[in-house]
């Protein structure tokens, strides 16, 4: 019998549990998007400002995936 045969035969179908969902991860993710387009709307306008700037922004985004990262490493303390 090869293992194939034995994963037809006998399937396991078990779901990880939903994971909760951080409010404040959500907000944190749509402030990404709004600064991102600001960006993109800067860098259509005025490319010679945004090159001053550039330094700054890739700061920003990298603060913010570090404290998105960090907030989803200690979980959410939604009440259930």
């Amino acid at each position: 019998m090869k293992l194939k045969d034995l994963l037809k035969k006998d399937k396991i179908e078990e779901a990880a549990p939903r994971m909760k969902k951080d409010p404040n991860v959500d907000k944190l993710m749509s402030m990404l998007k709004d600064v991102s387009r600001m960006e993109n709307v800067m860098v259509a306008s005025d490319r010679s400002r945004h090159s001053h700037v550039k330094r700054d922004f890739k700061k920003f985004y990298d603060a913010l995936i570090n404290l998105k990262s960090k907030l989803n490493r200690q979980g959410p303390t939604i009440p259930n």
